[in-house]
């Protein structure tokens, strides 16, 4: 999978995926994912590095994600998005 940051004329609503990596910023992009799901942006992640985990987000509802999952070291995640593959959390926190 590749994830190219979104131009910055790209509004998020149009975004399928969201990623954002948090080295000191846990509680802003927490914070982020209100604004992420009122406007149904359908899956976010916040890959953390100090906790080493990644949180997903999915299933926009009223402005809250239904679903938030953590996963860590060893586990894999499958995008939402069709044909993409599977992630395995190692590889992304490095």
């Amino acid at each position: 999978m590749i994830v190219e940051p979104l131009p910055r004329t790209q509004h998020p609503a149009s975004a399928l995926l969201v990623v954002e990596v948090a080295q000191t910023s846990q509680a802003r992009d927490r914070d982020k994912a209100r604004d992420y799901a009122a406007v149904a942006v359908p899956e976010y992640w916040i890959v953390d590095l100090v906790a080493r985990a990644v949180m997903v987000h999915r299933s926009p509802l009223a402005g809250v994600y239904d679903e938030a999952v953590t996963y860590g070291d060893g586990e894999t995640i499958s995008p939402l998005l069709p044909g993409e593959p599977a992630v395995e959390v190692s590889d992304l926190l490095g």
